[in-house]
């Protein structure tokens, strides 16, 4: 049998990835803006919150959320930060707050926020896996077959 599923998986979440569509942008903007982001399944909103840029320093930026769990108001700063690959432009991370805050600098591309909690963080900080390490290896080799990769 797979692996049981003790935590939330990263497909329960809301997601922020630094590489969106939605979210890149503001990145390179020079740190300034401010905005909304919504999730939505469906069409229907799940999720949403508001975000102010508060300038480019150096190679970082700082932007605060603003959002609401269960009616209750939260406040969270996030640092992105940005690389220069080898092949040109740009690259945003995030850094991962819970391990910032643990003395770490985790740069990840996506931080999440499983039902329940009240921040935004990596996956290894919310103990996070994903929905196909909880099949067992026959059911993935079903799969598999079934979609004509075998």
């Amino acid at each position: 049998m797979g692996r049981q599923a003790i935590h939330s998986s990263v497909e329960d979440c809301l997601r922020l990835d630094a590489a969106s569509e939605a979210v890149r942008p503001q990145l390179q903007r020079g740190g300034f803006g401010s905005g909304t982001w919504n999730w939505s399944i469906d069409g229907e909103r799940i999720g949403s919150i508001g975000y102010r840029m508060q300038g480019l320093f150096g190679d970082r930026l700082t932007m605060e959320l603003n959002f609401a769990v269960s009616g209750q108001q939260i406040q969270q700063t996030i640092t992105a930060v940005q690389t220069r690959p080898n092949y040109g432009g740009v690259r945003w991370w995030f850094l991962c707050p819970v391990a910032s805050n643990q003395g770490n600098e985790r740069r990840v591309r996506c931080l999440y926020m499983p039902p329940g909690q009240t921040q935004f963080a990596s996956r290894i900080a919310h103990s996070l896996n994903y929905d196909s390490q909880k099949k067992s290896r026959l059911s993935r080799t079903i799969s598999r077959m079934l979609r004509g990769y075998c």
